[in-house]
């Protein structure tokens, strides 16, 4: 076993990290919203058509949305926490782990 100490973290390297996982969630969370937005305005108008076609586009911006707001704040709390673990790795010398090479 090996042991390695990590002592800093690339600031882009994790806001990226969290972007992604960040979006993901709100591709999520945009479909559930925009399934429920295009049922909603299915049922309250008298017009399938037309309450298909609001929510619909209702549904499509919502996705859309919601997906770049999540990654967007997912990109900055990466950012910050990277910033934080920078910050404290100095004082504490950072973040041992023990590594196993295989061949």
């Amino acid at each position: 076993m090996k042991e390695l100490t990590i002592k800093k973290v690339r600031t882009s390297s994790l806001a990226g990290f969290y972007a992604v996982g960040f979006g993901i969630v709100g591709f999520i969370i945009g479909a559930l919203w925009a399934m429920s937005a295009t049922i909603h305005f299915g049922t309250e108008t008298q017009s399938v058509l037309k309450g298909l076609a609001f929510g619909l586009t209702a549904g499509f911006l919502e996705l859309f949305f919601v997906t770049v707001v999540y990654t967007v704040v997912g990109a900055v709390v990466g950012f910050v926490n990277a910033i934080i673990f920078n910050l404290i790795s100095m004082s504490s010398g950072g973040i041992s782990i023990n590594v196993k090479e295989e061949k």
